[in-house]
């Protein structure tokens, strides 16, 4: 009896031990798949940051790509409506030049003096003297006049002038070896953008175009008194190119000055 009571005991011992033994590997295998899950779970995360930085990455990008097709888009327009204008101004030139054309042909019509009269003649080298003069003003870079030893350089209306080492009485001699009275006080004065004094010395500021000229010159005397003639004048502007972008009409006096003409009245600039 009591053998088998001891044999009981321990058979009970061994159950409750396997038992224990069983629930401690349960435990321990769902602890390890816990393990495993959480494992799963930060590695599903991760891939899923990575895989949400891609998707942000390309948004990006796609952005970007709409952001430079619409430039594009936006630049086409651009250059399209350049070109349209540009197209617009070609064919306003054209139409521009067919106007001075027949513009000039009917002024011409209305000079009937004999262009190649003495008188017509003389006057027409007045009035290219005095055109030339103001041309040559205009289209300068002023080296004919020596910079100033003491460089100075002084702003008229947002424009730098600079000092040459000329009085400025001399720029006014030489103008009135063409010009007089009225009219040289006019050219000079038509030309203070281009030629300024201060403290009795020339300033001067660099034109802003070069080979402009005149041609195709018709001349109609308008009056005559004893020291005096008066002339109307047509002329033809020319760019650098030869071509004609404006039609000039103006009025010239020219006056007999200590035995020589100088141009007394002169509305052409």
């Amino acid at each position: 009896m009591k053998e088998n009571k001891k044999r009981k005991k321990f058979l009970v011992a061994v159950l409750l031990t396997v038992a224990v033994a069983v629930n401690v590997a349960m435990s321990a295998y769902i602890c390890v798949d816990k393990v495993n899950d959480i494992k799963t779970n930060s590695e599903h995360e991760s891939t899923v940051s990575d895989m949400q930085k891609n998707i942000d990455d390309l948004q990006k990008n796609i952005d970007d790509l709409q952001e430079y097709v619409d430039t594009a888009s936006t630049n086409l327009s651009s250059v399209t409506d350049l070109q349209m204008q540009v197209d617009s101004l070609v064919a306003n030139n054209e139409y521009y030049q067919y106007r001075i054309y027949l513009l000039t042909e009917q002024i011409d019509s209305m000079f009937t003096d004999d262009q190649s009269s003495a008188d017509i003649q003389f006057a027409k080298e007045m009035f290219e003297k005095g055109a030339g003069k103001i041309i040559a003003i205009l289209s300068s870079d002023y080296s004919q006049y020596p910079m100033a030893k003491a460089y100075d350089k002084i702003v008229i209306n947002d424009w730098p002038f600079e000092k040459r080492d000329v009085p400025y009485s001399d720029v006014v001699k030489e103008f009135s070896e063409i010009f007089t009275g009225d009219a040289l006080e006019r050219v000079l004065g038509s030309l203070d953008d281009r030629l300024a004094e201060k403290d009795g010395y020339l300033y001067t500021r660099t034109a802003g175009a070069s080979g402009w000229g005149v041609q195709n010159i018709k001349i109609n005397k308008v009056s005559e008194s004893d020291d005096e003639k008066t002339y109307q004048v047509k002329s033809e502007s020319t760019a650098a190119d030869g071509e004609v972008f404006a039609v000039n009409i103006c009025t010239m006096t020219i006056k007999q000055v200590d035995g020589s003409y100088r141009i007394s009245e002169f509305d052409y600039y």
